[in-house]
């Protein structure tokens, strides 16, 4: 039987190139944060690019598009808007058949619509922040596969409290860090790891009491998996932490602004083209590799 990856992992080699600095990209939740202020510096850094606002809706979008197109007026027609349900099947498909239908691919998606939290939070609450940070944030990007360009970019922002050090177990760690782990496998953690919290045994398994970083560092582990599975067509695949920034969900005591924050990002949708080992299938911040094992090279983390 064809696991849940099997069916989205196609594309065709035929896929024509999108010349330099001309790229289709997607930023999910840009209508504010993080994701608003990469989008700003996209339009100073790839004038020729289509750059893509989603939002749970499009009302959330009006006011924020239309900044960036009065301060980018020359670029306005390819700053464009759509809006984009994160955990909603229908949703996903239907933002598909919208890229597809006005621009033939995407040539990079990030991943940066989320939700934090703290320890002490309910069992729906944990279910909520893991269908949005880890399986509806995969499902869509599975779903947009077929679309996605050879030697293109998969961008996740993900967080160093997902850094696998967070687990009590040294077997929960090694088990998610392992190079022969599948996507779907990572999915089905995904499953135990809400089962557990159901249990309420979620510490005796060695996950973290926090689900939003035991929902990071599967996402991070799934990232790995998928940049292997994608080796073929030659697709980057990243996560990378943007630290602690002064957002919505940051707050107005973080050390870091969110222009700040973006340069790691940032960094990862610029990478070249040229595909090889040292810029796919890695977790970053700082805008350097850091040790998914350890945390290392994680400032504040």
């Amino acid at each position: 039987q064809k696991g849940l990856l099997s069916q989205y992992n196609k594309g065709g080699k035929e896929r024509r190139k999108m010349e330099p600095l001309s790229r289709v990209i997607a930023v999910t939740g840009s209508y504010k944060g993080l994701g608003y202020e990469m989008l700003r510096q996209l339009c100073e850094r790839e004038p020729n690019s289509t750059l893509i606002m989603t939002a749970r809706s499009a009302d959330k979008m009006k006011t924020p598009l239309a900044k960036l197109q009065q301060d980018h007026s020359s670029r306005a027609g390819r700053l464009v808007s759509s809006p984009l349900v994160i955990g909603d099947q229908s949703s996903h498909d239907q933002f598909k058949e919208w890229v597809k239908g006005n621009f033939g691919k995407l040539d990079v998606l990030v991943n940066n619509a989320g939700l934090y939290s703290t320890s002490q939070v309910s069992v729906k609450e944990t279910e909520a922040i893991m269908d949005s940070n880890f399986f509806g944030t995969m499902a869509l990007t599975l779903t947009l596969l077929p679309i996605i360009a050879d030697s293109g970019s998969i961008v996740f922002v993900s967080s160093g409290g997902g850094c696998f050090n967070r687990f009590s177990k040294e077997s929960l760690r090694e088990e998610l860090h392992s190079d022969s782990l599948t996507v779907d496998e990572i999915l089905q953690f995904g499953h135990k790891y809400v089962n557990s919290r159901k249990s309420k045994s979620e510490s005796t398994m060695g996950w973290s009491l926090n689900p939003y970083s035991n929902s990071k560092a599967l996402l991070n582990a799934a990232s790995r998996a998928l940049a292997k599975t994608l080796h073929d067509r030659q697709i980057k695949v990243n996560t990378c932490c943007p630290g602690w920034c002064r957002t919505d969900m940051g707050g107005s005591m973080a050390p870091l602004s969110a222009a700040q924050g973006v340069q790691t990002p940032l960094k990862l949708i610029a990478l070249p083209e040229e595909w090889d080992l040292n810029n796919t299938g890695h977790f970053w911040s700082n805008e350097t590799r850091c040790d998914l094992i350890h945390g290392e090279n994680l400032p504040g983390f």
